[in-house]
């Protein structure tokens, strides 16, 4: 994997590429990670000869409408999760019913991890109470401590796809904070579809 801001790449048209995010900061995370050397926003990288434009779109809870016009100038678009409890998942509903219905865009879902972390917070499907899941509980049975109802516990990926009813095209990966490899290749896998769509 190459990361820099050079001009130098097999592909000298970039793939822009709009990052959905409920943080900001989160956003501009992930760009400064792949682009260390960017002065201001947008960020520019080629990454294994392919040049990506970055722009971050933070969500703002009093209107999306504004959105409109940076989505349908994006060649592909990403969506970042770091929590998936009530509150975080109607957030992520509101961005989703405001992207488009076409499939004429890729569209993926960047599961954001801090170094280390191995569960993941959601809420309770009958009382909202917040609970945290292990990685290794995939698959077992849980029960919340609140309400005592029982459900089976899925894994992350399983779990955003369910609460946010994702087609099966939709690219699914998980991203660690500050690693510019797990960056990198979570941003080729949508830009690949992009690719494919433009018959590049």
């Amino acid at each position: 994997m190459t990361s820099d801001t050079g001009s130098s790449g097999k592909n000298s048209e970039s793939i822009r590429t709009l990052l959905l995010t409920l943080h900001e900061d989160m956003g501009n995370h992930f760009v400064s990670t792949l682009c260390p050397d960017a002065a201001e926003k947008p960020g520019e990288a080629v990454i294994e000869g392919q040049r990506f434009e970055l722009h971050v779109l933070a969500d703002d809870p009093r209107s999306l409408s504004p959105w409109s016009d940076e989505v349908g100038e994006a060649d592909a678009l990403v969506l970042q999760i770091r929590f998936m409890d009530a509150l975080s998942l109607d957030r992520l509903r509101t961005i989703c019913n405001h992207l488009p219905r076409s499939n004429a865009v890729p569209f993926g879902i960047f599961l954001m991890r801090e170094e280390g972390e191995n569960d993941f917070k959601i809420s309770c499907a009958t009382c909202a109470q917040k609970l945290w899941v292990r990685d290794t509980d995939e698959g077992k049975k849980g029960r919340c401590p609140n309400c005592k109802r029982a459900f089976k516990l899925r894994s992350q990926a399983e779990q955003a796809k369910h609460e946010l009813d994702l087609s099966d095209d939709v690219s699914l990966a998980t991203v660690i904070r500050g690693d510019a490899s797990s960056c990198a290749s979570a941003i080729q896998c949508v830009a690949r579809k992009s690719s494919e769509k433009k018959g590049r």
